[in-house]
């Protein structure tokens, strides 16, 4: 049976059983949650131990989790786990590497990936912060998906941020944010206001500094593209470099893109529009093109929920082995273009 141990507990005869904390992370989080068959022999502990500090967020819990497991504090012992953090010496003829190290591996036990891309596995950074910020309302699988596709292809410190009003709330707000919003105005019963917007990463639910050495990274998809800008925007002008600004599927005003490219601190603005796949919002579309694009977003939104295919500018969001292949493609193709 899985178990979920102290260090203090653990058999020297059983290291080789340890996973690694990027792999462990999810079982965990998948047996706090009481999903799994079977569960974890000892998460009664750590849930009385940890889970009362864990965040809500379940892409932000899974760091929160690595990290804890990082420690060496807990372990979480598998009869087969599939990156063992203390390997055994293994004479099968294919390996991957993962880290500065490598591992070999049976073919059974090899995830799907393109043929045409080696696998390059990373442990959590030491610094290094790659923000991911998903579609309207924030939920879904894919998102935790992308996220263990990022830091799989070796891009540091991958998690996702969240700031929304629910779906509806969130596509009401597309036209609104964007544009660059540093201040909201309004009337309360003392009079007039205006206060000065917070696009921080602690408004984003994320606990971590920004990084000292690595790269900092912003990528929004669809919504998330315009609170990706907005933040990008809200760090340049407190004096601190963006590296990259991936905006996929992103419906900002050419106005606002303008001035995140003319804006120093924001090293690179990496655009990803999926007209290729149908989808009519792109980046720099203007409110007329928006508006028109609703019914087609629509239909889209519909097709991929009735046919689970992912159609136009839900092609990342689909759920089973394509839309893996698909988020773990966007990971690659971030990875050649400088992410890391």
């Amino acid at each position: 049976m899985d178990r979920l141990i102290k260090s203090s507990q653990l058999d020297q005869l059983e290291k080789h059983k340890v996973e690694s904390p990027f792999f462990a992370a999810g079982k965990v989080q998948d047996a706090l949650d009481g999903k799994g068959i079977g569960g974890i022999y000892g998460v009664s502990e750590f849930a009385a131990e940890h889970k009362k500090w864990l965040n809500p967020i379940r892409s932000i819990a899974l760091s929160q989790i690595e990290t804890i497991l990082e420690s060496q504090q807990w372990y979480l012992l598998l009869e087969r786990p599939f990156s063992p953090l203390f390997p055994k010496t293994l004479s099968t003829s294919q390996s991957v590497t993962f880290g500065s190290a490598q591992r070999l591996q049976t073919e059974s036990e090899q995830p799907y990936t393109p043929a045409h891309t080696p696998i390059i596995e990373s442990p959590i950074p030491k610094d290094g912060l790659t923000v991911y910020l998903g579609g309207a309302g924030m939920e879904g699988d894919y998102i935790s998906s992308q996220i263990e596709k990022l830091r799989f292809v070796g891009i540091d410190g991958a998690i996702a941020g969240k700031i929304t009003e629910g779906l509806p709330g969130d596509a009401a707000a597309v036209i609104k944010y964007r544009y660059p919003v540093r201040s909201i105005s309004g009337l309360s019963a003392t009079g007039p206001y205006k206060i000065s917007t917070d696009w921080s990463l602690k408004a984003l639910g994320i606990s971590r500094q920004l990084p000292k050495n690595g790269q900092f990274n912003l990528i929004g998809y669809s919504w998330g593209s315009l609170v990706a800008a907005q933040t990008a925007l809200f760090y340049a002008e407190k004096g601190t470099f963006i590296d990259h600004l991936v905006l996929i599927g992103s419906p900002i005003s050419q106005e606002f893109l303008s001035e995140l490219r003319e804006t120093d601190k924001i090293k690179r603005v990496l655009i990803i529009d999926l007209t290729e796949q149908n989808d009519k919002i792109h980046a720099g579309m203007s409110e007329t093109e928006l508006i028109a694009s609703l019914p087609s977003l629509g239909e889209q939104m519909l097709d991929s929920q009735l046919s689970d295919s992912g159609q136009g500018h839900f092609f990342y969001g689909i759920a089973g082995k394509e839309g893996e292949t698909r988020r773990r493609e966007l990971a690659e193709r971030l990875k050649v273009e400088g992410l890391q």
